[in-house]
């Protein structure tokens, strides 16, 4: 299991030269893009019309907003009052608050909409409600749950709960103090859910056990939620969990400790579960430092393994060192069936992702009673094959997991200094190919060149150590798996 500590230091009772022990922390204070096709048809999906209608709409709204809605909103200049897709006549609507503009509106190929009000109006009249509110305590404006430019009816508009006295009052009330004149505002009542902040899973990130007072790390997203250590659960369904910024994030909905050492977390609707790991502080996963999840390959004895956690960040980087291990943990608890890395980790990293290149190995559980400053240090995960078939989850993975993956079939030399011709299979659907290259098994592989065909020239940079040579297939927007590497060796002379 992670190691467990209090207050923030931690508590062994073993006396083995190097503990081993879990990682979790007590806390002391709370702290794809789509083809055309796919797009239509969640289009059809999500707004319950045919795939048919979904591509005559996406059509005539390409013809609408490419040129003419930009073109119209800047000729009609102060008089322009706002614009809509009217998806009955398929064409798009210009209001104006002035009968000269009229024509120009039709002849353009839009259909005109004459009104009190222009975009400014409006424009000035949020800004106004903006400055008040900015002004007030939240208490007497917290009822309205949102204000904002109702284009195709030309007011400023405040939305409220339905029967709501007081929301009413409180809308009418931050109306007047704007100094708005009632003709311009509509009070609209609700019956929605109130509107929430939404923030993204990413393993690595800080959890809070808000039930038992632990600090831990989330492992991996998986669907409907995300794994991390059944130690940081204690073992039982329940407890309340919330996200690195403090929000209510969701409830353990499965957990298993002693014995196994991995937990199930089911989030609520604020919390969008995401296929990247990382400790960067963008958590998008096209962020520069996160790490897009494409599978779950095992990897093999002596392959590198990295991870991520709240307390230490990461990647903190070892190799894998045995499998199938039972740990008898310092604290009297057992978990078997456990990895061995020689990475480093600390408290509070418990529950983090361990993976291999781009694949999901399983949760931090524990390790040596060292800091990451140390060296010698090592670490356990338990096995994410083993979590998944458990709570029958799958992970969520980047759209890079569908697609194919190269492999060499040339790798001739083409001189005797080192310079190869390395060619690969075609993979449908990608535009380009990443080559990545490392120098021999101790160093990390780097981005050597980006190429459109399905071979380039490559140079083995040493006399002495093999340079490593990888690639994978890209689109325009994401990456897939790496194909097997290929080991090439510079020659001085001719071989």
């Amino acid at each position: 299991m992670h190691r467990s500590t209090m207050s923030n230091h931690r508590s062994i009772s073993a006396s083995w030269p190097s503990l081993i022990f879990f990682l979790a922390v007590q806390a002391t204070s709370s702290v794809a893009s789509a083809s055309e096709s796919n797009l239509a048809s969640a289009v059809a999906r999500d707004l319950r019309i045919s795939e048919s209608a979904a591509d005559m709409r996406l059509a005539a709204e390409q013809a609408s907003m490419t040129k003419l809605y930009p073109r119209l909103r800047n000729e009609l200049g102060d008089t322009y009052a706002g614009a809509w897709f009217d998806s009955s006549s398929a064409k798009l609507v210009v209001a104006t608050t002035s009968p000269k503009t009229i024509d120009k509106i039709k002849s353009a190929g839009a259909e005109p909409r004459l009104v009190r009000h222009s975009y400014r109006e409006l424009e000035i009249g949020v800004s106004k409600l903006n400055l008040v509110a900015a002004g007030l305590p939240k208490e007497q404006f917290d009822t309205i749950w949102e204000w904002g430019i109702d284009e195709p009816n030309n007011s400023v508009y405040l939305t409220i709960p339905a029967g709501n006295a007081s929301a009413a009052e409180n809308a009418r009330n931050l109306v007047v103090a704007a100094g708005l004149n009632s003709r311009i505002v509509a009070i609209v009542e609700t019956t929605a859910d109130r509107p929430v902040l939404l923030y993204d899973v990413r393993g690595g990130d800080e959890i809070h056990n808000l039930t038992d007072g632990l600090l831990c790390s989330v492992g991996f997203s998986v669907t409907g939620g995300f794994v991390t250590a059944g130690h940081c659960t204690g073992g039982t369904t329940g407890d309340s969990i919330s996200g690195y910024n403090g929000v209510s994030q969701g409830t353990v909905t499965g957990s298993r400790f002693p014995g196994p050492d991995d937990a199930l977390v089911q989030v609520n609707s604020s919390w969008t579960p995401q296929p990247c790991v990382g400790s960067v502080s963008d958590r998008s996963c096209s962020a520069s430092g996160n790490v897009t999840i494409l599978g779950s390959q095992e990897a093999a004895i002596g392959a590198t393994v990295c991870r991520y956690g709240r307390t230490t960040g990461g990647p903190h980087c070892g190799t894998v060192q045995s499998k199938n291990v039972t740990v008898n943990y310092s604290s009297g608890q057992t978990v078997t069936g456990m990895t061995k890395a020689s990475a480093c980790s600390e408290p509070g990293d418990s529950g983090g992702p361990f993976i291999w290149d781009t694949q999901a190995q399983g949760v931090l559980s524990g390790g040596s009673t060292k800091t990451c400053a140390d060296s010698d240090d090592y670490s356990y995960f338990y096995p994410i094959s083993s979590t998944l078939s458990q709570y029958n989850v799958s992970l969520i993975m980047g759209p890079g997991a569908s697609l194919g993956v190269p492999q060499v079939t040339e790798a001739s030399l083409l001189s005797c200094n080192g310079k190869y011709r390395l060619g690969w299979t075609s993979v449908s659907g990608a535009n380009s190919y990443e080559v990545w290259q490392s120098l021999g098994t101790s160093y990390p592989y780097y981005l050597s060149k980006t190429v459109t065909g399905v071979s380039t020239t490559v140079t083995a940079s040493s006399s002495t150590v093999s340079s490593n040579f990888k690639v994978r297939a890209c689109t325009s927007t994401y990456c897939g798996n790496f194909g097997d590497p290929v080991a090439l060796v510079y020659y001085s002379g001719c071989p």
